[in-house]
C-alpha cells in the first residue's frame, strides 16, 4: 500500500507539472523562461530595467508625447514621466511679441511694428512707444505744440480779447498790448 501511495503522489505531481507545461506551450507556443530585472527583454516582458527595446514615450503613447519612458519592476512600461503634447502657440496664448517660454521652450513671437514696443508685463502685447499728449492734458489752449511723440498739436486760437502766451489764452491788458507791439 505504501508503494501505491508513492505512485499516486508522483503521478499527481506529474499531472500538475504536465498541465502547467502544456498550458505554457498552449498559451505561448513555446516554453520560455524569463527573469525580470536581468536587463534583457525576454518572453512576454515589454522591457527590463534600462532595456526598453527602442521604445519611447511617443512610440508607446502617441505622436507628440515626450519625456522619460521607464521600465517598472514588473517589466512593463512606466509612462508616469511621459509628458503630454504641447499645443500652445504664441497665437493661442495671445502673444504679439517677445520671447516667452512655451511648453518649456523659449519661443520668438515676433517684433512690434515701428512706433510700438513689446510690453512683456502685459503678456507680450504691442503698445504704442509713446502715448501722445493732448492740448488739454498739457493745459494748453492756443497755438501749436509738440505732442511729445514727434507730432504737432494745434490747440486753437484765442478770441480777440485774449492773447496766446506760452500756448495759453491770457486776457489782454495794457501791458500785454504794449508787449505785443515790440
Amino acid at each position: 500500500m505504501k508503494r501505491g501511495l508513492k505512485i499516486v503522489f508522483v503521478f499527481s505531481i506529474f499531472l500538475i507539472l504536465g498541465l502547467s507545461l502544456v498550458s505554457a506551450i498552449y498559451i505561448t507556443g513555446k516554453v520560455v523562461s524569463s527573469t525580470c530585472g536581468n536587463g534583457k527583454i525576454e518572453g512576454t516582458e515589454k522591457c527590463d530595467s534600462s532595456a526598453l527595446g527602442g521604445a519611447t514615450c511617443a512610440s508607446i503613447m502617441g505622436k507628440g508625447y515626450n519625456g522619460t519612458l521607464k521600465c517598472s519592476s514588473l517589466c512593463t512600461f512606466d509612462t508616469s514621466l511621459c509628458v503630454t503634447p504641447c499645443n500652445q502657440t504664441c497665437s493661442s496664448l495671445r502673444y504679439q511679441c517677445g520671447t516667452p517660454t512655451i511648453c518649456g521652450v523659449r519661443v520668438s513671437c515676433g517684433n512690434c511694428s515701428t512706433g510700438y514696443t513689446c510690453n512683456t508685463t502685459l503678456g507680450g502685447q504691442c503698445m504704442p512707444s509713446c502715448i501722445p499728449k493732448s492740448c488739454s492734458s498739457l493745459s494748453k489752449n492756443c497755438g501749436t505744440i509738440s505732442n511729445n511723440c514727434g507730432g504737432t498739436l494745434s490747440c486753437g486760437i484765442c478770441s480777440t480779447a485774449y492773447s496766446c502766451i506760452n500756448n495759453v489764452c491770457v486776457k489782454k491788458t495794457i501791458w500785454t498790448m504794449i508787449k505785443n507791439l515790440f
